[in-house]
């Protein structure tokens, strides 16, 4: 009977062992080569002028490496971004709000960052800050909104004076010139924008106390994409190892963001 027990568990350990090995087998393979990820420009978050092209673009690349992989960054439009998702040619874009509306297409990573729009305003001609309550409150102003931008939509439920322009350039130039009061804009992209477009003017904008939203960014992943659950449970795995080491903070530092955003 002894002998019988312990031809049973030499037998288990083997099947222990056959299956630890094709588990390994199966990660070693799925994270072998290359990982294609989609993003459009968005500097400074994303753009192929930035060093190390831009400092999401780094960060991300450092969590695939952690992986055991090599990123392949494709920069395209937005507009072509997603469809190159949603058909599964590529496993994963950036960066992106995490919206319920998204989640029902997609995967997303866990939270990467916070992001914020804040409403942009030049001193100039606008003398001091704004306190709002409700957008209602800003039916007295000209907004400058750059078209597609979740913001669009959102103010023009409250029947507010928007002029829609082609990028949040143009609404810094409208701002500039006294054609608009305000544009929302994310904190980081404009101030980025005014200081490539206007640096001698930096010190005549400024921002509303009041931020209009503030949002979670992720690695949408695609649903279609081999091994794509697999593939967002071993990036969320390489992303807590990259977080402990404070690389996202790093990064940030090396493009001279003093705040952890």
């Amino acid at each position: 009977m002894q002998l019988m027990y312990q031809r049973i568990a030499a037998s288990n350990k083997k099947l222990i062992c056959i299956v630890v090995l094709i588990l390994a087998q199966s990660i070693q393979s799925t994270t072998a080569g290359t990982l294609p990820l989609v993003t459009g420009e968005w500097p400074p978050f994303t753009s192929k002028d930035l060093k190390g092209q831009g400092f999401y673009t780094q960060f991300i690349s450092e969590v695939i490496k952690e992986m055991g992989m090599q990123p392949e960054i494709i920069f395209v439009p937005w507009s072509r971004a997603t469809l190159m998702l949603a058909s599964g040619e590529v496993f994963g874009a950036f960066p992106y709000a995490i919206t319920e509306e998204r989640e029902e297409k997609f995967y997303f990573s866990n939270v990467i960052n916070y992001t914020t729009t804040v409403f942009f305003y030049n001193k100039k001609y606008l003398k001091h800050d704004v306190f709002f309550k409700s957008l209602n409150d800003l039916k007295p102003y000209r907004i400058a909104v750059a078209r597609g931008h979740k913001s669009a939509s959102d103010l023009a439920k409250f029947n507010l004076i928007i002029d829609e322009v082609n990028s949040n350039k143009q609404s810094i130039i409208l701002l500039n010139i006294g054609r608009a009061h305000l544009s929302p804009i994310n904190e980081l992209v404009g101030w980025h924008t005014i200081k490539q477009i206007l640096p001698e003017e930096v010190g005549n904008f400024g921002t509303l106390t009041k931020p209009l939203h503030t949002a979670k960014t992720a690695l949408m992943i695609s649903k279609e994409y081999k091994n794509s659950e697999k593939l967002r449970m071993l990036f969320n795995q390489a992303l807590i190892r990259v977080n402990q080491k404070d690389t996202y903070k790093k990064i940030l530092i090396n493009f001279g963001f003093t705040n952890n955003i």
